[in-house]
């Protein structure tokens, strides 16, 4: 399951996000946070057709981990 989120700990520079949910989730699970670089990168850190933000939170969904 994905959803987009913004995380606010400070109002002026909230972070937005895509949260990224094991298929089989039904109470708390682990989780990993990545922070995307500044300038021209997007969400999922695309270089040119990999996507590796994206690739490392699905892989991690399959073995349990947000």
């Amino acid at each position: 399951m994905i959803e987009q989120v913004t995380i606010v700990a400070n109002a002026a520079y909230p972070l937005e996000g895509i949260l990224t949910l094991p298929d089989s989730h039904t109470e708390k699970v682990p989780a990993v946070v990545f922070v995307h670089g500044s300038g021209p990168l997007d969400k999922d850190e695309t270089i040119g057709v990999n996507k590796l933000f994206r690739d490392l939170a699905d892989g991690l969904a399959k073995r349990g981990i947000a």
